[in-house]
């Protein structure tokens, strides 16, 4: 089961708070089966100068934040994908999500993902094959 995560699409808007888009899909998604791991399926946020100014964090520090929050407060999420693309907005802006759109933010994603609990260990097993 999974879930994306969006920030800052638009030069404008703050940066929302991680909790603030995963709490309540969260719950959902735990709801329907206790026992299935949960992932983000995708998420990213853009990087737009001066984006702290309206409130919210900076993108290295939401790409940070998303990947402590991810496992700490949200035990059964086991991998989240960074969608690393940009785009054109409907007003011709651009929204650039791509990782390394400044080195502050690789540098926070490299930070993020350094934690041990991101590299667990691969666990493999036989699928038997129908009969």
């Amino acid at each position: 089961m999974g879930l994306s995560v969006y920030g800052q699409q638009f030069k404008d808007e703050p940066n929302p708070d991680i909790t603030s888009l995963v709490d309540w899909p969260y719950q959902e998604l735990s709801g329907l089966d206790p026992n299935k791991p949960i992932m983000i399926a995708e998420w990213a946020t853009g990087e737009f100068p001066h984006s702290t100014e309206g409130g919210g964090l900076g993108k290295p520090d939401w790409i940070k934040e998303g990947l402590k929050m991810f496992r700490t407060r949200y035990p059964r999420i086991k991998a989240a994908v960074y969608w690393h693309e940009r785009w054109q907005n409907a007003d011709g802006s651009y929204s650039n999500l791509r990782i390394n759109s400044s080195v502050e933010s690789l540098n926070g994603y490299r930070e993020g993902v350094a934690n041990p609990d991101w590299l667990g260990n691969l666990i493999l097993r036989a699928i038997p094959s129908p009969k």
